[in-house]
């Protein structure tokens, strides 16, 4: 008789605006907590707040550690208390949140849906990204 194994997913799912926030978080010193209230207010519930920094503390961390870029729901939001209303075009949250994800995606149009990357490849990605920047403020 066969057995069959069950699969654990090997890379967490990211999506844009989930993306974009990980140069924000690389110094372990810093209260990420108070620094995401202090930009995203009280929308979020504390437990929801905690897992988002977890995660993306995770990719500095463990910058082996692999994600899917996706469209839609992804490891964060998949434990949001707002998920529902995200996802339902009629909700004012659903625009809020595909606004995000443009806004994300117009800063970083080199990354490509359903592709797996890692914490190493945001790392440099970011640095790259980052002295592009500078080198068009100095000119």
């Amino acid at each position: 008789m066969n057995k069959i194994k069950s699969v654990k997913r090997k890379y967490i799912k990211l999506r844009p605006h989930n993306v974009i926030a990980y140069p924000n978080y690389a110094n372990p010193n810093i209260d990420y907590f108070a620094y995401f209230r202090k930009l995203k207010g009280k929308f979020h519930s504390d437990k929801l707040v905690k897992h988002w920094i977890k995660i993306i503390r995770s990719l500095h961390e463990n910058p082996s550690l692999k994600f899917k870029y996706v469209k839609g729901v992804d490891s964060v939001c998949e434990k949001c208390e707002h998920k529902k209303d995200c996802n339902d075009s009629k909700h004012v949250n659903y625009k809020t949140v595909q606004d995000a994800d443009a806004g994300a995606m117009k800063k970083m149009p080199e990354l490509r849906f359903g592709k797996i990357y890692d914490g190493k490849f945001l790392k440099k990605y970011f640095k790259k990204k980052q002295n592009n920047e500078f080198k068009n403020i100095k000119q």
